[in-house]
């Protein structure tokens, strides 16, 4: 019983060093992630980091607050955005990847604090 019990932690140990997730892989869908938003929470300003290419897919980037304002929308033209928080109140907000239709790829959430 104790070298099962040995082996069960030997292997516990062994696993958990050797596991190591990108931050950019979403693991329950695994879908390589497109956009990045750091920092967060955010003050004054956040920055919006996009995947290789994105800038030549028309998206946009479109930013509501959590009770569904929206506050912008932007054309995703380089592959990073800085967007100013100057506007913005303390809260959480919810920020969406569109294609030329309409569709949602992405989206995500960040927390404004002042």
């Amino acid at each position: 019983m104790k070298k099962l019990y040995t082996i069960i932690l030997l292997s516990i140990f062994i696993f958990t060093t050797n596991f190591k997730v990108a931050e950019n892989i979403d693991m329950h869908n695994m879908q390589i992630r497109t956009i990045q938003c750091y920092p967060n929470p955010a003050t004054s300003f956040i920055n919006f980091e996009f995947a290789t290419n994105t800038e030549k897919q028309n998206y946009t980037l479109a930013i509501y607050s959590f009770i569904g304002n929206k506050m912008s929308e932007v054309s995703v033209t380089t592959s990073k955005i800085v967007l100013t928080l100057e506007t913005y109140q303390r809260g959480l907000y919810v920020f969406q990847l569109k294609n030329k239709a309409g569709q949602i790829i992405e989206s995500g959430k960040f927390q404004v604090v002042k």
